[in-house]
């Protein structure tokens, strides 16, 4: 065996050769590096969450609109007050009965 291996083995702790008190200290640092990525996981993990409560949010809005008829109403009182017409008015007066109860 060269000198450059037996340095090399001297300096790693999973060798061996390795003294207690280097294995310790790789523990020790093996410990720290696997909190910190679980740390790191569980923030992603957070932002992930986050970021999908948004997006649902966003894409099932006019869904809950459409469904509660409030939009449709809306639409129908804005066009009927754009055209002036008598049966936008009446569409609007329509969908009014018909989605309040």
């Amino acid at each position: 065996m060269s000198q450059s291996e037996e340095a090399a083995q001297a300096t790693d702790p999973a060798s061996p050769g390795a003294t207690p008190r280097q294995e310790s200290k790789q523990i020790e640092k093996l410990t720290e590096e696997l909190a910190q990525a679980r740390a790191e996981a569980a923030k992603l993990a957070e932002e992930l969450k986050a970021s999908q409560v948004k997006s649902v949010a966003v894409r099932t809005s006019p869904a809950k609109e459409r469904r509660s008829g409030a939009g449709a109403i809306e639409r129908a009182a804005k066009k009927a007050a754009e055209t002036g017409s008598r049966s936008d008015l009446q569409e609007y007066m329509r969908k009014r009965r018909v989605l309040s109860f």
